[in-house]
């Protein structure tokens, strides 16, 4: 944070994601404005820590991938921890 401030005064919103797409209130403050999402993460990707990752409704949904990434159908060296 205190790089990217000081190389380009950008400053860092941290709150950002959780006040635009609903989740400020957490997954229950989500399902109450929201419904019928399948959460796909793949869980090499980093941001799967961002997403919902447990179902949080009947409607919302979510399916996690082990081993997937968003670039894991690119033949790249497989998961040496897998």
């Amino acid at each position: 944070v205190d790089y990217c401030r000081r190389t380009w005064g950008a400053q860092a919103r941290l709150h950002w994601l959780p006040d635009t797409m609903g989740m400020a209130r957490g997954p229950e403050g989500l399902a109450r404005v929201t419904s019928h999402i399948i959460f796909s993460n793949g869980l090499l990707d980093p941001w799967s820590a961002q997403s919902l990752t447990v179902n949080v409704s009947e409607t919302l949904l979510a399916v996690n991938i082990p081993d997937g990434s968003h670039h894991s159908d690119l033949g790249g060296v497989p998961n040496p921890l897998g």
